[in-house]
């Protein structure tokens, strides 16, 4: 992985304001899985090339994006196609969660992603 298209410094400011401006869902998927309480280590607003991430655990290359009411539409859903291409083909797996789901599911959530995790780390050749 080239490592000049991870967490760019021009985009510091930006990401910052999206930690500040996150939602509920967000929020909460941030509280459980922070601090490697699902034996992972999972950054937010992680930038990979043009994009900032919801949440990212690097060592797995595992993406987490958690999507509003404002991805429910024909050009949102054209915009996180062409996201999600672009962060698989940089080796990437990408992982979208409703709001609601997160929101109605906590514990579910954090099963699901646990499963990805493990599965993908049985995949990852070791060091």
């Amino acid at each position: 992985m080239d490592q000049k298209i991870i967490n760019n410094k021009n985009k510091t400011q930006r990401r910052r304001e999206l930690r500040q401006e996150s939602t509920k869902s967000e929020q909460l998927a941030w509280r459980l899985i922070r601090n490697n309480q699902l034996g992972y280590k999972f950054r937010r607003q992680y930038s990979i090339g043009p994009y900032i991430t919801d949440f990212c655990c690097a060592k797995l290359k595992i993406i987490v994006e958690i999507d509003g009411e404002t991805h429910n539409n024909e050009e949102s859903y054209n915009r996180d196609m062409k996201r999600d291409t672009y962060l698989k083909e940089q080796g990437f797996v990408v992982k979208r969660y409703s709001d609601e789901y997160v929101l109605d599911h906590c514990e579910g959530f954090c099963d699901d992603l646990m499963l990805l995790c493990d599965k993908v780390s049985r995949l990852k050749p070791s060091p």
